[in-house]
């Protein structure tokens, strides 16, 4: 392993568990990783030690339903690293074998940044996100949430040609930082009319798209209202199990024909779209990077991550 960073999702799972890890499992987290292959068994083709390579972290079945019908990322049975198998917070990492034949082991090209190279996975679900909710070249987007996730969010979707990129916020110092990465305008939403400065923004006809990157229940409502008619909304930041209901005016969606929907994951031809990007120095994802640890550094890089001091914390060896 090269460069290892630190999701919610990690959290969660130091936090709560995670339904596919049993209790009492010893489980090495860690699904966002980049790495050099260190040694290969005999019959693997297409990999060789010395070799630097990216690891789609979600193993299909191949036989569920929504796999027949290849919806791979959408696999009843999958298997992650990190969740159902050792993950890279360490300094080896066994790759099975049908991650390698699915094509989940990436080879890297040209001049290697390992630690951007973590970070095409969320990166990619970010990517599958925009994609579903039909973002389109000239739109407008509001993104609720500046945090790594918002942050790439932005990124594509400028990439992506976005007419004006609008994030809310309620942490003064994250939308300062958000600045820094091609948003058009940024909202205080507890300090400021959110609705008034999206329709303010868009000639008041409202954003065509709204991303909400937070696990704030009241987003979804205030995000609602600032669509435009024949608008889209995604769901993409999960809520707490204990808060995971939600309200929303079903009327706004009822007369102003909005489409709801929700992403997580992603499929391993987005996750190589996005890793190109990052190997061709098209996109950069180096300031997303703001604290470095070593693997025996755990228990701070941890607490760094819980307090949300900073934005993306990784492991390197």
């Amino acid at each position: 392993m090269k460069a290892a960073a630190i999701c919610g999702t990690d959290l969660r799972i130091i936090e709560h568990g995670h339904q596919l890890i049993p209790g009492g499992t010893n489980r090495i987290l860690g699904h966002e990783m980049a790495g050099v292959i260190e040694a290969v068994s005999s019959g693997v083709s297409g990999l060789k030690p010395g070799m630097p390579v990216a690891v789609a972290p979600n193993i299909h079945c191949g036989t569920c339903f929504q796999c027949t019908r290849g919806n791979f990322h959408l696999c009843h049975n999958y298997v992650a690293f990190g969740i159902g198998i050792d993950g890279g917070f360490a300094e080896y990492v066994v790759l099975p074998e049908k991650a390698i034949l699915q094509g989940n082991i990436i080879p890297l090209k040209g001049a290697i940044d390992y630690e951007q190279v973590a970070l095409n996975e969320p990166l990619s679900c970010c990517f599958n996100s925009l994609e579903y909710t039909n973002f389109s070249f000239g739109e407008t987007i509001l993104i609720v949430g500046a945090g790594p996730i918002g942050i790439m969010h932005s990124l594509l979707a400028n990439k992506m040609g976005a007419a004006k990129v609008i994030v809310s916020e309620i942490s003064e110092q994250r939308l300062e930082d958000v600045k820094s990465f091609g948003v058009d305008i940024t909202v205080n939403s507890a300090k400021e009319t959110l609705k008034e400065i999206v329709l303010d923004e868009t000639d008041g006809k409202g954003v065509d798209v709204a991303v909400i990157a937070c696990p704030v229940p009241s987003a979804h409502n205030q995000a609602l209202e600032c669509l435009a008619p024949l608008g889209r909304m995604n769901f993409f930041g999960g809520l707490p199990q204990k808060s995971s209901m939600t309200t929303i005016d079903a009327n706004l969606i009822h007369y102003n024909y909005l489409r709801i929907v929700g992403t997580s994951r992603q499929s391993i031809e987005q996750y190589t779209k996005t890793l190109r990007l990052i190997e061709a120095k098209k996109i950069d994802l180096s300031g997303l990077i703001t604290g470095r640890f070593k693997l025996e550094q755990w228990n701070r890089a941890f607490q760094t991550s819980q307090t949300c001091d900073g934005l993306k914390n990784i492991f390197l060896p």
